[in-house]
């Protein structure tokens, strides 16, 4: 959120036409082209030219986005056996924000250069591919990691085992003792 808010200050900066003509209105959101002309549906974001509004509006709600995805992780955990890990979780989030950022910084160059959003450049769509592949490792890796971690025993004391049991409101079976090695058998020396 902080680089969203940040970002916003791209905005303030007057360009050229309104340093030569100055009538009180510093700054746009267009880059390459006067504010207003032709924009998506519904956001108004301009089809032909760089937006700078574009970084604002991803840095600003990135934050929700991820607040969003840790709770989405936490309620799935209860379905999916797999989420019930915690460092696959953060782990999961983690990669968001780092890709989200990536992304920000993307459409951050993209609108500077004053390229619309729905036309990318070869680098612009290169730089977003290669997001995207390193995401769809890290998910990957971040996965088989937990799935390796749940197939190592943990190293658990008998006393631990029966603690979550009854913390749990399980019944807790008593365990029995292991038979005596060496020369004592039955509380006798053979």
């Amino acid at each position: 959120a902080l680089i969203g808010m940040g970002l916003a200050f791209l905005m303030t900066g007057p360009n050229a036409d309104q340093l030569s003509n100055y009538q009180g209105i510093a700054g746009a959101h267009a880059v390459g082209i006067p504010d207003g002309g032709p924009g998506l549906p519904l956001l108004g974001w301009s089809t032909v030219a760089g937006d700078l509004r574009i970084p604002h509006f991803l840095g600003m709600h990135t934050l929700q986005a991820m607040l969003l995805l840790a709770i989405g992780l936490e309620l799935l955990a209860r379905r999916v056996p797999l989420l019930r890990d915690g460092m696959l979780r953060f782990r999961l989030v983690a990669i968001a924000a780092c890709s989200a950022v990536a992304v920000v910084a993307i459409v951050t160059v993209q609108a500077l250069s004053g390229e619309s959003i729905v036309r990318p450049s070869a680098p612009i769509l290169s730089a977003t591919v290669a997001v995207a592949l390193v995401a769809i490792a890290a998910v990957a890796l971040s996965i088989r990691a937990a799935r390796v971690r749940g197939r190592l025993p943990a190293r658990q004391h008998r006393g631990d085992q029966q603690h979550r049991d009854r913390e749990s409101g399980g019944e807790v079976e008593p365990q029995e003792a292991a038979p005596p090695s060496g020369p004592m058998r039955n509380g006798r020396l053979s």
